[in-house]
């Protein structure tokens, strides 16, 4: 049975198996610490790798997703903006006690913002198991943005062993866990399926968990929004192409999760981790 992958879009992701195979060094740049490792293509900015070292366990497929780690939803309701039309991209270093890396994408071909910039930036503080995840729209112009999709993980892999399942937790209402998250996401007729909640809203926090299931647990991810001002935002997941018409990450595979955070061009920074398999929720998704 081929393997399916999972991906997300505001902070998340892991997989079982070995690390991805290796980039050209000169082609990717990755900011690491003693337990986790991030690695970015030094070309387009796309998430390369997702490594738990302490673990040693990659997250991601080969490869990682070419959709890009964002997206820009405008309020015609039909375009969507992902790195792939940008001409131009950047990263640099970014000194202090907490390393991080700034990645910047330009000349994207809207002729209301000729101008605009997407700055992210992604940092890991030493021995810390969670990133830090900021965007920023610079030079907007007259862009009508509606929403930003940020940060974007794809291609993630099986986080279960094998003969086990990945689950998700969900703090809708009083709790929701999926025992089965990458069967919810096929959907019934095997061609995927998009679930998204809303914070404020039917969510009871800013947080979404994804994790080996059954009785002895297992490893996971752990995406959250660090925002006491309680900004609007979602939090979506969906496996195959369950997406937006005209989404940013539109293909057959099917039974993929993935998960992403959206809110305005002001939207708060996010992280996720690896982290234990939290509690069992208290209705089935």
């Amino acid at each position: 049975m081929p393997e399916s992958r999972i991906a997300l879009s505001l902070a998340l992701a892991l997989a079982l198996g070995s690390p991805a195979a290796a980039q050209n060094a000169r082609d990717t740049v990755t900011l690491a610490n003693a337990r986790l490792s991030l690695s970015f293509s030094a070309k387009d900015g796309r998430l390369l790798q997702l490594t738990d070292r302490a673990g040693a366990r990659s997250f991601l497929a080969p490869g990682g997703d070419a959709s890009g780690v964002w997206a820009l939803e405008l309020y015609d309701g039909v375009q969507v903006v992902t790195p792939a039309a940008a001409r131009r991209f950047t990263w640099s270093r970014v000194a202090g006690p907490v390393p991080a890396l700034r990645l910047v994408w330009s000349e994207l071909g809207l002729p209301a913002a000729p101008q605009l910039r997407v700055v992210a930036m992604v940092s890991l503080a030493p021995g810390a198991a969670d990133s830090d995840w900021r965007i920023a729209l610079e030079n907007m112009g007259s862009l009508p943005v509606e929403r930003v999709r940020y940060p974007r993980i794809a291609a993630i892999r099986p986080i279960a062993q094998p003969g086990a399942t990945d689950a998700l937790a969900v703090p809708r209402w009083m709790g929701a866990l999926a025992h089965d998250a990458r069967a919810l996401l096929a959907g019934k007729d095997g061609r995927g399926r998009r679930v998204e909640w809303q914070y404020p809203g039917t969510m009871s926090f800013q947080a979404v968990a994804l994790y080996a299931d059954g009785p002895q647990g297992g490893p996971g991810l752990y995406f959250a929004a660090d925002d006491t001002l309680a900004y609007r935002k979602d939090f979506a997941v969906w496996g195959g192409s369950a997406l937006p018409a005209g989404g940013p990450n539109d293909r057959d595979d099917v039974g993929v999760p993935a998960a992403e955070a959206a809110g305005g061009p002001s939207a708060p920074a996010v992280g996720f981790a690896p982290a234990p398999a939290p509690a069992p929720a208290a209705a089935a998704l």
